[in-house]
């Protein structure tokens, strides 16, 4: 089945150039899994980070696409997300955005993001106690919880609309954290509440427990009318689709995003520490051929494709080693969470 995504790579475009501006944070999120996968600590100059924006924007000749910063804190390297917005500022078919922790935010920042109309999310776990536990500043100076709550109230104060809040979690318990950043994003018009939760964090008698709270949550943020997010989500709408309108577990999986490094380095994924090419070996992002490679991780599946639930979560992340407690433990979640009626 995965091969089958992979044989229609060469006419599916890549509709999200992935730039790892910054390999670096300023954070030790106790779930990060770059920091897990990654050792780099680089980051990509605004020259290039200009020209591959401009390759990109070349190959996409007029077609919608996406530009995403990543993938450690983008805002450690803001001369390189000034450059590539001077790309596309003047490109209304393709949107830029990134995803921050807000401790570097300042004025003239929220100022220059609303001006380029650049999306921008931001991670917060819940209440004070949590975030400071969850994600933990390497400067005592900084107080993590506090960077969001200001971040909030400067982009409100300048009208300057986030399009979401990003939370993930790694115990059970947090359904009362989850409420809160629920009342945060009603309270400063925040459309989206993405929702995850790390399978390292999965224990053979918690399954249960972390399922029901997920399926709470959901219900909740559905219920404000948020939009909501989360790879633990797509078996369960898949099952409720056809399968031609069914999704892919994430769009790396089948070719329609492109990583490249801070070292421009081409990979499948921004978390995967593994590459496959320069991008200096390319012309244009029409000569980058992912099929081979993705075919390489699809086999990687072994008993996945096989399994009854397949047509549903793909395999979940091509990237994980199967033979993993972790991996095994999340599958177990799935099933119950596919059985499970969150409507």
């Amino acid at each position: 089945m995965c091969k089958s995504f992979c044989i229609f790579r060469d006419i599916i475009m890549i509709k999200c150039l992935e730039l790892n501006i910054s390999e670096s944070c300023n954070y030790d999120c106790v779930y990060c899994i770059f920091k897990r996968n990654n050792k780099a600590n680089r980051f990509m100059s605004p020259l290039k980070a200009r020209k591959y924006a401009d390759k990109y924007v070349e190959y996409l000749n007029g077609r919608k696409g996406h530009i995403y910063l990543g993938a450690g804190e983008p805002l450690l390297n803001w001369d390189a997300i000034v450059a590539v917005s001077e790309c596309v500022k003047n490109t209304p078919n393709v949107w830029l955005s990134f995803m921050t922790n807000a401790s570097l935010m300042t004025e003239d920042k929220v100022d220059f993001i609303k001006d380029r109309n650049i999306a921008v999310g931001v991670s917060l776990d819940g209440k004070k106690e949590t975030q400071l536990s969850n994600r933990p500043s390497r400067s005592d100076n900084t107080d993590s919880y506090k960077a969001v709550i200001d971040f909030l109230e400067l982009s409100k104060k300048k009208g300057y609309q986030l399009y979401s809040i990003s939370s993930t979690y790694n115990n059970t318990g947090f359904f009362e954290d989850a409420k809160y950043v629920m009342e945060l994003c009603e309270k400063y018009g925040i459309p989206e509440f993405d929702l995850d939760y790390d399978i390292g964090g999965l224990k053979k008698d918690n399954i249960d427990r972390v399922a029901d709270e997920l399926v709470q949550t959901y219900k909740l943020a559905k219920s404000k009318n948020l939009q909501v997010f989360g790879y633990w989500l797509l078996p369960i709408i898949n099952k409720k689709e056809s399968v031609v309108s069914r999704r892919n577990y994430c769009d790396n999986a089948i070719g329609n995003n492109v990583c490249i490094s801070a070292d421009g380095l081409c990979k499948i994924c921004g978390y995967d520490p593994i590459s496959y090419s320069s991008f200096v070996g390319f012309e244009n992002f029409g000569d980058i051929c992912l099929q081979q490679k993705l075919d390489d991780y699809c086999v990687r599946q072994g008993d996945c494709v096989e399994c009854e639930s397949y047509d549903v979560c793909f395999g979940q992340c091509i990237f994980q080693n199967r033979e993993t407690n972790s991996f095994k433990l999340n599958c177990e979640l799935i099933r119950k969470l596919s059985k499970m009626n969150i409507t």
